[in-house]
């Protein structure tokens, strides 16, 4: 499985890679906390939705601790063709970093 660390994501944020950050928590999770310019995706409502983005996007799957939703998220994307990886730590190790 693909993960990615939040210093990775932090330095490919700051690159010009094409890039999408979906968070695939509740919308009341989301709502509590979640990384900037995260899109809401629930996981369930994932497949569907995946059918709008290009291909030659990175995408990131984040959820609260990583590894769980997200792990399933970044594997079904895989599936549907997308460069995907699960944030390790998910937003808890997100959060972390930036209040160090």
């Amino acid at each position: 499985m693909q993960s990615i660390s939040v210093t990775e994501l932090s330095n490919l944020i700051h690159s010009d890679t094409k890039l999408i950050i979906i968070d695939v928590r509740s919308v009341q999770e989301f709502e509590k906390a979640h990384l900037p310019n995260a899109r809401n995706v629930p996981l369930p409502e994932l497949e569907e939705e995946l059918k709008v983005w290009k291909g030659d996007t990175k995408m990131i799957t984040v959820c609260t601790k990583g590894g769980g939703r997200s792990s399933k998220a970044a594997s079904l994307l895989r599936d549907h063709g997308f460069s995907s990886a699960f944030l390790e730590g998910g937003t808890i190790a997100w959060l972390e970093l930036q209040s160090a």
